[in-house]
């Protein structure tokens, strides 16, 4: 039964079982069968050409050419199919062994697209003889191809499938499943570009085969502005061989890329300059989870460097941490330490302080022999002098002081009025010491109630005095303040009746010599203060000997 043929279409369109066609393809619509067809019918369906190479001819640009289910285009030579009409769109029906197909029977048999604009829909290459060089040869821009099948018979091979030349910008190839034989001569690529093409797309690429050089071969030259996707790339070739060769300098993007190879890490030959997704893949091993292409190599690589250092910092601060416990044991251990050594210091500077008490309460013991007022009143001066050695950390400054105020005393000819004013100066002067010196007044001995009661400076009254001084050297702890005590014995004085001038001589020579006297026990007091404070150990013995020297100087006195 005929088709229903429409010539002059549907001026309101037109339903086919239910389906609407909305638009239809704009040019002729030509026919081939090489089964049933002849190049000498009209190419119409019922009509169809012999060939694919005869309706070519006819066609014109916006033409599409439909090859039936079963037919086979024979490619017997170089060229014996050539696309050499713009425009013209290939359609290849059938499905499976049932599809239409090119057959290649000689080695330099080759499919030429010479024109621009050339589409394949649904081709089938199949090697019809072995080591056929090239079959498709693409030689023009704009070509496209989609869901294209590539067949190796047993033994027979097609060592390239698709080759350009460097016209072939804008390539599109999307769809491409390569069928390779086992046997058969070495594949070398089955996509290989020449020259430095622009945009060219390749996407859907499924192949797998043993290739001497890689799958796809875009390695002749600097490619820009390529679309890699949905590629599974795999090269058994044992060499190991790239799954992709591709120019250092070539531009672009890859995403959903695969690429396997038969051991290493050499997916590619370059990264080249492509922007890779992240799930660009390369395999080497069955069952492999695989490592990332492209930049996301170097971070991956970059992260395993980082586990490494974060491992070893990790075990470097366990180290530390080891070690930080060792330092906290050892100063646990030696804060221990620490505080039996405080705990010594403590019992030593209560010693101390016990010891230097004992100091100040000794240096009174100077007042017990006083021979006259004017020994008496440089005796206490001295007695003054010392503990103010002991006691402060002034007692060079403070003896010093005192042993001028001693000499003072010690060279007045008479005790008359007149130097009364004197000796209350000299009060003055101690009250300004005392400003300095407030603990030593609590340890000189009072002398001033023996002196007052003192009717004169006879020989008879020495021992009284002395006396006096002893007993007062007692109340040591009640004085307080030097000013005080200067001022009772300035009345003292200011009270007795005039001295003799034999006495004159005496108490002057006294009081020379316990001025002498009182410097050199303030010196040496000074210093054996100095030692108790930094070698407290020695203090007792050092405490000793200054009360040997006090009594000698006490007895040279008397």
């Amino acid at each position: 039964m005929p088709i229903s043929n429409y010539p002059s279409g549907f001026a309101n369109g037109v339903s086919i079982r239910g389906i609407p066609l909305l638009s239809l393809y704009p040019g002729s619509t030509w026919w081939v069968d090489s089964v049933n067809g002849s190049n000498g019918n009209k190419g119409t369906f019922d009509k169809p050409f012999a060939s694919f190479e005869y309706a070519t001819g006819r066609a014109a640009a916006g033409d599409i050419i439909i090859a039936k289910a079963g037919h086979v285009e024979t490619i017997g030579s170089a060229g014996a199919w050539t696309c050499d009409t713009a425009g013209v769109c290939y359609v290849f029906l059938g499905q499976g062994s049932n599809k239409a197909y090119c057959n290649y029977t000689a080695t330099a048999a080759t499919l030429l697209v010479t024109s621009a604009n050339v589409t394949f829909v649904n081709p089938r290459f199949v090697a019809g003889i072995d080591a056929v060089v090239n079959a498709v040869v693409v030689q023009a821009a704009d070509f496209a191809m989609y869901n294209a099948e590539d067949f190796d018979a047993a033994a027979k091979a097609i060592t390239i499938g698709v080759l350009t030349t460097n016209a072939a910008h804008r390539l599109c190839i999307d769809g491409y499943r390569y069928h390779a034989s086992t046997t058969g001569t070495q594949k070398t690529e089955r996509i290989k570009t020449v020259g430095a093409l622009d945009h060219i797309q390749l996407y859907n690429l499924d192949i797998a085969g043993d290739f001497s050089n890689a799958p796809v071969n875009l390695a002749n030259a600097a490619c820009t502005n390529v679309d890699l996707k949905n590629w599974n790339l795999n090269n058994t070739n044992s060499g190991p061989q790239h799954g992709l060769d591709i120019h250092a300098n070539t531009t672009g993007w890859a995403e959903d890329v695969k690429l396997r190879v038969a051991s290493g890490t050499a997916y590619y030959s370059s990264a080249a300059k492509l922007q890779w997704g992240p799930d660009c893949i390369g395999y080497n091993t069955d069952g492999s989870g695989g490592a990332a292409l492209g930049t996301a190599t170097d971070i991956e690589a970059k992260v395993d460097s980082v586990g490494v250092t974060a491992s070893t910092a990790c075990s470097q601060a366990d180290s530390a941490a080891l070690i930080a416990s060792t330092a906290v044991s050892r100063i646990t251990s030696t804060g221990t330490g620490v505080s039996a050594v405080l705990a010594n210091i403590a019992s030593t500077q209560t010693s101390v302080a016990s010891q230097t008490a004992s100091v100040g309460a000794g240096t009174s013991i100077c007042n017990a022999n006083i021979l006259s007022t004017a020994a008496s009143v440089a005796s206490t001066t001295s007695s003054v002098g010392t503990g103010t050695s002991v006691t402060n950390a002034n007692v060079l400054s403070v003896a010093v002081q005192t042993s001028q105020i001693s000499a003072a005393v010690s060279t007045a000819a008479s005790v008359g009025g007149a130097n009364a004013a004197s000796i209350a100066s000299v009060g003055t002067q101690a009250s300004v010491i005392d400003a300095n010196v407030k603990s030593v007044a609590l340890q000189t001995s009072v002398i001033s109630t023996a002196t007052s009661t003192a009717a004169s400076v006879g020989g008879a009254n020495a021992a009284s005095i002395a006396s006096v001084g002893v007993q007062t050297s007692a109340a040591a702890a009640n004085i307080l303040s030097i000013a005080t005590q200067t001022s009772q014995i300035s009345t003292a004085v200011s009270t007795t009746n005039s001295v003799g001038a034999a006495n004159a001589a005496s108490i002057t020579s006294v009081g020379t010599s316990v001025g002498a006297g009182v410097q050199s026990v303030a010196t040496s007091v000074g210093l054996g203060v100095s030692t108790t404070v930094n070698y407290s150990n020695q203090t007792i013995s050092i405490l000793n000997s200054l009360a040997l020297i006090i009594s000698a100087i006490n007895s040279k006195t008397v």
